[in-house]
C-alpha cells in the first residue's frame, strides 16, 4: 500500500489548463513589472518639469498697486497677481496652454467688468485664440477653462522685508 495521496486535478478555465502554481507565478510577475516600472521612473523617463519660484517682489508694493483696481504684472514671467474682492489674492499665469500663447491684459476692455473684482474693467486676452479671460482668471468667451492659478507664498528677505514668491511650473517648454 501506498501512502501517498493522488494529485489534484489541474485546474481549468474553459478550454486553457491552469497550472497549479498560477499563483506565486503572477505574483512574482507583477511584482517585477511594478520594480521595473519604479526604476523606468526614476531613472529613464524625461518628464521635462521644470519647478521654480519667482520673486515678485515685496509685499507692500504688490499691495500698493493692487489698491489701485488693477493688476501687478510680471510680463518678463507671464504672471500676474489680482485682488480678489474677499480681501485674498491670486495669482494668475498668462500661458495658455491649449493655443501655446500668452495672454495680453487689456486694461480697459470692459467686457471683464461684470466677473472682475469689484466691477473694474481689464481682460486678459489670448491674441492666438481670441479666447478671454476676466483679471481674476475666470473664463468669459470662446474657452470654457480658467487660467492656471499657481500656489504663491510670502516670505521674509534677509533684511525682514516680505517678499511674494510664486511657483512657476513649466511642462516640456510651454
Amino acid at each position: 500500500m501506498s501512502a501517498e495521496s493522488p494529485a489534484p486535478p489541474a485546474r481549468r478555465i474553459g478550454p486553457v489548463t491552469v497550472p497549479r502554481n498560477i499563483g506565486p507565478t503572477m505574483l512574482f510577475l507583477v511584482s517585477g513589472l511594478a520594480i521595473a516600472a519604479v526604476f523606468w521612473g526614476a531613472f529613464a523617463a524625461d518628464p521635462d518639469i521644470e519647478v521654480r519660484r519667482f520673486d515678485a517682489g515685496p509685499e507692500e508694493a504688490i499691495l500698493d498697486t493692487l489698491r489701485t483696481g488693477r493688476l501687478a504684472t510680471f510680463p518678463a514671467e507671464d504672471l500676474y497677481v489680482v485682488g480678489l474682492e474677499d480681501g485674498r489674492l491670486r495669482a494668475i499665469d498668462g500661458r495658455v496652454e491649449f493655443s501655446g500663447c500668452v495672454v495680453d491684459y487689456l486694461p480697459d476692455d470692459p467686457r471683464g467688468g461684470l466677473r472682475n473684482p469689484n466691477g473694474v474693467p481689464g481682460v486678459l486676452e489670448d491674441p492666438c485664440s481670441g479666447a478671454v479671460w476676466s483679471i481674476a482668471g475666470d473664463a468669459i468667451e470662446r474657452v470654457n477653462e480658467p487660467l492656471r492659478t499657481p500656489e504663491f507664498s510670502f516670505e521674509d528677505d534677509e533684511d525682514g522685508v516680505r517678499h511674494m514668491f510664486i511657483e512657476v511650473i513649466t511642462v516640456g517648454g510651454d
